[in-house]
C-alpha cells in the first residue's frame, strides 16, 4: 500500500524527468544533424533505407554516446573526425543485417548484378580482399566476372583459378595476350549474364551493404539506368579516409571530373549498345564509358545513393593517392570529354588542369546593333 502511494506521488516527477531527457535528446539530435530541416531529412532517409530499426539505432547511439566528444563546449563531435563518423553512422550491426535480409526477402524484383573486374599482376592480398568483399555481400544475387590480362606473375593466375573453382558465382577468363585495361574489361563484360553491371577494381573494396542498396534503388526506381554512390579511400592497412560525399546528378560537375566513378552501376543493355569499353582511353575507360552512356538516357534515369558503398585503395601506384601516378589517365579523360563535345557538335573544349578539367565554351556570334533598330 505504501509503495503504491509512493509511486502515485512520484509519478509526476518521473514523467517530468522523462520529458527533460526527451527534450535533451531532441536538442542533441538536432544539433548533431545540422539543424531541424537537415535532421528531419536525415531521419526520413534513414527510415527509407533502413526502416524503423535504423532510426531507433541512431537515436539509441545519440542517447548513449552523443555527448562523449565535446566540441567548443557543446554537445557533439568533431565533424572532421572521419573515424568517429564511421563508428557512429557507418558501422553495420546485426539489427541492420536483419532488416536488410527481410527487405531482400520482400523484394519482388531481385536483379542479378554482374561485377566486372579486370586483373593484371595483382597484389594477392588486396585481390583476395576485393573478392571477399563481394562474397560477403548481404545481397546474394550477384556474379563476379574476372578477366586476367595475361598476368606474368604465375601465382596471380593460380590464385584466380583456385578461387573460381571454389565459388561457382565467380566467372573467370584468362586472356592469352595482354591488351590493357579496356580490352580486359570487355573480356570480363563478355562473361556477364546480369541485367546490371557494377565496376570493381582489383585492389578496392565494396561495403557489405553495397549491392543491397543498389538492388533496393533498382526496385524503387523503375526507369533507373545509371546508379552511383559516395566513396572513400582505404590505405594498405585498411584504414578509411578521404570520404567523397557526392551530390545528386550534376552534369557540369561531371565534366570537371568523373563524378560517378565508384560505385558505378550501369544497365547492361545500354552498355552493350555502346559496345562497352573503348580501347585508346586506358586509365579513363570508366569515364569514357559514362560519357557515352549518358548520351543514351535522360538525367532523371541517373540515381545517386547517398551512402559510402566503395573503398578506393590508396597506394603509391594508384591515382587514389596522387593523380600524377598515372598522368596518361588524366589526359585520356581530357580526350574522352572532348570526344563527346565533337560527337554532339558542342563548341567547347576541355583542358586538364592538374586537379580536374576546365571546360571552355565558345561565345555565340556578336549581335548586330542594327537588329535592335
Amino acid at each position: 500500500m505504501k509503495k503504491s502511494i509512493s509511486n502515485f506521488i512520484s509519478w509526476p516527477y518521473q514523467q517530468y524527468k522523462r520529458l527533460v531527457r526527451l527534450l535533451k535528446l531532441t536538442n542533441r539530435t538536432i544539433y548533431l544533424g545540422g539543424g531541424l530541416t537537415n535532421t528531419t531529412r536525415k531521419i526520413l532517409n534513414t527510415f527509407k533505407l533502413e526502416g524503423i530499426a535504423g532510426v531507433k539505432a541512431r537515436f539509441q547511439y545519440i542517447r548513449t554516446n552523443g555527448a562523449v566528444r565535446p566540441i567548443h563546449g557543446s554537445d557533439g563531435f568533431d565533424r572532421n573526425d572521419y573515424q568517429e563518423w564511421i563508428r557512429r553512422y557507418d558501422t553495420l550491426s546485426d539489427s541492420h543485417r536483419l532488416v536488410m535480409k527481410k527487405k531482400i526477402d520482400q523484394m519482388v524484383m531481385k536483379p542479378l548484378i554482374s561485377i566486372v573486374m579486370p586483373t593484371y599482376n595483382s597484389n594477392i592480398d588486396w585481390l583476395s580482399q576485393a573478392i571477399e568483399s563481394v562474397q560477403k555481400q548481404t545481397y546474394p544475387h550477384w556474379e563476379l566476372c574476372i578477366a586476367d590480362d595475361a598476368s606474368t606473375i604465375p601465382k596471380v593466375r593460380n590464385f584466380l583459378k583456385d578461387t573460381a573453382d571454389q565459388d561457382q558465382r565467380i566467372k573467370l577468363v584468362l586472356r592469352e595476350k595482354n591488351g590493357h585495361i579496356s580490352a580486359a574489361s570487355n573480356s570480363a563484360l563478355a562473361l556477364a549474364q546480369g541485367e546490371w553491371i557494377a565496376l570493381l577494381d582489383h585492389d578496392d573494396l565494396l561495403t557489405e551493404d553495397a549491392l543491397f542498396f543498389v538492388a533496393k534503388t533498382i526496385a524503387e526506381n523503375v526507369n533507373v539506368a545509371l546508379i552511383y554512390s559516395d566513396e572513400d579511400k582505404v590505405d594498405i592497412n585498411n584504414i578509411r579516409s578521404g570520404p567523397y560525399f557526392k551530390p545528386d546528378w550534376n552534369y557540369e560537375l561531371f565534366l570537371s571530373h568523373n563524378l560517378i566513378t565508384h560505385l558505378g552501376v550501369y544497365k547492361k543493355e545500354i552498355v552493350d549498345k555502346i559496345s562497352g569499353f573503348r580501347e585508346g582511353f586506358e586509365g579513363a575507360q570508366d569515364y569514357d564509358l559514362a560519357l557515352r552512356f549518358i548520351d543514351c538516357i535522360e538525367p532523371s534515369q541517373i540515381i545517386h545513393i547517398p551512402k559510402v558503398l566503395y573503398h578506393w585503395r590508396v597506394h603509391d601506384e594508384s591515382t587514389a593517392k596522387n593523380s600524377d601516378a598515372k598522368p596518361y589517365a588524366m589526359f585520356a579523360g581530357e580526350r574522352a570529354i572532348n570526344d563527346r563535345f565533337k560527337r554532339l557538335n558542342i563548341d567547347a573544349r576541355a583542358e586538364y588542369i592538374n586537379f580536374g578539367y576546365k571546360v571552355t565554351y565558345s561565345l555565340p556570334p556578336s549581335v548586330d546593333k542594327e537588329d535592335y533598330a
